[in-house]
């Protein structure tokens, strides 16, 4: 699972969704490998004896699998599609918001640098600017959501919204 406001948004609708979903796409295999993995112990933060050596297995695993998945430059996309079935002004409607972004030449941040960090930095002037409320607030109700998308845009980041 991708986290971010995933993690909050279960109880933040409750009551107001049928049915709630996220699916990430990986690579090919990514799901069994990485259950595996974890069935292993290979994601334990408590060391282990072996032959002799204190081991802590994460440790282990992350010396073996940053050669294997790291590369000189990662030129990457990154969509998204947010499919809402529902009532709009009494008629049956289905909304779909497709975003996509990619490598960005000019700044050289990643899509994933860029969909993950503009959060972060449109959340912060949200928050420097007293557009969020004070004390805790979970994030995906924190801001208006036109004014995040809004913001988004001003980013160079597409989206297009649909509704039939």
């Amino acid at each position: 699972m991708t986290s971010g406001g995933l993690s909050t948004s279960p109880w933040t609708v409750n009551g107001h969704l049928q049915e709630f979903t996220n699916k990430t796409l990986r690579l090919p295999g990514h799901f069994e490998w990485f259950r595996a993995f974890k069935e292993l112990g290979l994601f334990s933060e408590e060391a282990r004896q072996i032959n002799g050596c204190q081991i802590v297995p994460r440790d282990m695993y992350h010396t073996l699998l940053e050669p294997k998945i790291s590369v000189a430059e990662i030129r990457d996309a990154c969509l998204i599609r947010v499919v809402g079935y529902g009532k709009k002004d009494g008629e049956e409607t289905t909304v779909t918001i497709d975003l996509i972004d990619y490598f960005d030449e000019k700044t050289g941040f990643t899509a994933m640098e860029r969909l993950t960090g503009w959060h972060c930095a449109i959340m912060m002037g949200f928050i420097a600017r007293g557009q969020v409320p004070a004390g805790g607030v979970l994030m995906e109700i924190a801001a208006p959501a036109a004014e995040f998308m809004d913001a988004v845009s001003e980013r160079g980041i597409k989206y297009e919204v649909r509704y039939r």
